[in-house]
């Protein structure tokens, strides 16, 4: 499943929200050899913190539409990932919510609404190596870490690899579940040289257990295909932008929403797609 916000972010070309924990600018995984080694695979382990955390596109049009991702996670390994369009606006956007057993529920609080993605044998083992075991160091796609750095009081690794002409630099924490603190996408400008297309820092990290409510589901909520979770979230929601990027981010919208029910289907009935 691709995480819902996808879409906004990617046709506004800012920060994309991880989708299976694992990052829209990060190539595929091939296998589960793949899957592993993106998050690290080494003998010794880190011991995982709870903690708090909160980034922002600051690249010019991230800054301009206020993109913000919230992402918190609790001693017991569960995760939560919300995002929206900041400051503070992040009433009508969902959480993603992975508990421990693997279970994954979207929650659209604003529409009363949920959408539960079962994890197959692959996601889960993905899961326990990102959130649970604790990687020593934290690899992306079989690209080791150029270095070990210091970043909001935390040690992390700097990976960095090459998706469509494009260099993508994360600054990710072995203690955080390899969350990344730093993210930088350069792409080739005129003279040859490198311009920084995207850029999404870290504002907030507080290691400590977050507040119970961002991983609540309530029992009232109404289970629902991703589409029509999505028409519905939206036809509440005026997107704060321009009428033609309002367009292309509905059509791409309802594009991921027709893949989101097949993939969702598929979970159900426990085939991997």
């Amino acid at each position: 499943m691709q995480y819902l916000f996808a879409p906004i972010f990617l046709v506004m070309g800012a920060a994309s929200i991880y989708g299976d924990q694992v990052s829209t600018t990060t190539p595929a995984p091939k296998d589960r050899d793949d899957l592993v080694t993106g998050v690290g695979k080494a003998q010794a382990r880190e011991t995982l913190v709870p903690y708090y955390m909160e980034r922002v596109d600051v690249s010019p049009r991230g800054d301009v539409l206020g993109l913000k991702e919230i992402v918190a996670r609790r001693s017991d390994g569960a995760i939560v990932r919300k995002g929206g369009l900041a400051p503070g606006d992040t009433l009508n956007f969902a959480r993603d919510v992975t508990f421990p057993d693997g279970t994954r529920v979207t929650v659209y609080d604003s529409i009363k609404a949920k959408t539960t993605w079962p994890l197959d044998e692959l996601q889960r083992a993905f899961f326990r190596a990102k959130v649970i075991d604790g990687p020593a160091e934290c690899t992306m796609g079989g690209n080791t870490p150029l270095r070990r750095e210091r970043m909001q009081g935390q040690d992390v690794d700097m990976v960095q690899f090459s998706a469509n002409a494009r260099r993508v630099t994360l600054w990710q924490a072995p203690k955080l579940g390899c969350e990344y603190l730093y993210d930088k996408v350069e792409v080739p400008a005129r003279d040859g040289s490198l311009r920084i297309d995207m850029e999404v820092k870290t504002t907030t990290l507080v290691i400590g257990e977050p507040d119970g409510r961002l991983f609540e589901v309530s029992p009232d909520l109404v289970e629902m295909k991703p589409s029509e979770a999505l028409r519905k979230l939206w036809s509440s929601v005026e997107p704060p932008v321009p009428a033609d990027l309002k367009a292309a981010f509905l059509r791409e919208n309802e594009r991921q929403g027709a893949e989101q029910d097949k993939r969702y289907e598929a979970a159900k009935s426990g085939v991997r797609q």
